[in-house]
């Protein structure tokens, strides 16, 4: 990484890339089976005895540490007494890096010191440090 990458080409190149996209696809599906979890008010080991797999696995799930099918999806969507809807979304349209993250900004540490000094910051260029890897980068402030 270039030390005087800024922060919006930084991210701008990352948004790019593979691993982000189906990241990000896995936080924002994990992040919905947790949120119905709660309203349905179903444990790990509940979600698990209905679509007959571990409790070890839903854990695993629910971190997004394994690769789930479309059919592993379907399971457990049905168990938490919902639909899957799928669709794609032409890029029409850029958005910013917070709008991006959305709730996650507030929820991952790494994001909150991030997310305060580029809301309060309005003064040109301003050095960060990601606390979870010690990088360093600017951030152009608009």
């Amino acid at each position: 990484m270039n030390q005087n990458q800024t922060f919006h080409e930084l991210f701008k190149s990352a948004r790019s890339e593979l691993g982000y996209k189906v990241d990000g696809l896995i936080l924002e599906i994990t992040e919905q089976m947790t949120e119905r979890m709660k309203v349905e008010e179903i444990s790990k080991s509940e979600l698990a005895d209905k679509i007959k797999a571990s409790a070890p696995y839903i854990t695993k799930v629910l971190r997004g540490e394994t690769n789930f099918t479309a059919e592993s999806i379907v399971k457990i969507s049905d168990a938490l007494n919902c639909d899957v809807e799928v669709k794609l979304v032409p890029r029409t349209k850029v958005k910013g890096w917070v709008e991006l993250l959305g709730r996650t900004v507030e929820s991952r540490p790494e994001f909150q010191v991030w997310a305060q000094d580029a809301r309060t910051y309005r003064g040109g260029m301003k050095s960060f440090q990601c606390p979870s890897t010690s990088q360093s980068f600017l951030h152009e402030s608009h």
